[in-house]
C-alpha cells in the first residue's frame, strides 16, 4: 500500500495506523508534476497529497496531484484507490459557501469515478474527511463536521475492508465517545 501525503497530519496519522504501509511525501516527487511510482504489489493506494489553501492556484495544484496519481494507477494496475475528499466537495448541499477548495475535491470526486468506470473490477473511495487536528478545540461551526482519531481509523479501515467496485463516497466525520 502506498500513502500520498504521508507527512500531512492525516497522513502521518494513516501511517501510524498502517506502518507497513511505503509512505510518500515531497522529498519523493512532485505530484503535481510527475505520477508516483507504486511498486509491484502496491494494489492500494491512500491519496491524501494536497494544498489546503483557497484559491484556484491550490485547486489547480490539487487537480492535478490527482490526475497523476489516476495515471499511475492505471498504469500500474491498483484496484483499489482512496482519495482524500472533503465535506466541502458537497457545499451548496451542505450549507457552505461554494469555494475553490470545495470545487477540486468535487472535481476530485467526478476523476475517481470515471477511473472507477473504466474498469469494473476498480474500487474508488472518496473520503469526505471533517476538521481533523489532534490536541485542538475546533471552532464551534465545525463541531458538527469534526473528525477525531478514532473515527479515522474507523473510516480508513471501513475503506480498506470495502469490496463494492465503483465509487462510495462517505463524509468521514465523527468523535469516539469520550
Amino acid at each position: 500500500m502506498l500513502i500520498t501525503g504521508a507527512t500531512g497530519r492525516i497522513g502521518r496519522a494513516i501511517h501510524a495506523l498502517y506502518p507497513e504501509a511505503r509512505a510518500s511525501d515531497r522529498a519523493d516527487g512532485d505530484l503535481a508534476r510527475d505520477p508516483p511510482k507504486i511498486r509491484a504489489g502496491e494494489g492500494t493506494v491512500i491519496h491524501l497529497a494536497g494544498n489546503l489553501a483557497e484559491n484556484i492556484d491550490a485547486a489547480d495544484l490539487n487537480i492535478r496531484m490527482t490526475i497523476n496519481v489516476l495515471r499511475a494507477c492505471r498504469q500500474s494496475s491498483v484496484r483499489r484507490l482512496i482519495i482524500a475528499s472533503s465535506v466541502l466537495a458537497d457545499e451548496p448541499r451542505a450549507g457552505f459557501p461554494i469555494t475553490y477548495y470545495g470545487a477540486a475535491k468535487a472535481a476530485q470526486e467526478a476523476m475517481l469515478s470515471a477511473w472507477c468506470a473504466e474498469d469494473e473490477s476498480r474500487i474508488g473511495v472518496a473520503l469526505r474527511f471533517g476538521h481533523f487536528s489532534p490536541g485542538s478545540t475546533p471552532p464551534l461551526e465545525h463541531e458538527a463536521v469534526r473528525l477525531d482519531e478514532g473515527m479515522l481509523a474507523h473510516w480508513v479501515a471501513r475503506a480498506l475492508a470495502l469490496e463494492n467496485t465503483g465509487l462510495t463516497t462517505w463524509n468521514a466525520v465523527g468523535r469516539v465517545g469520550k
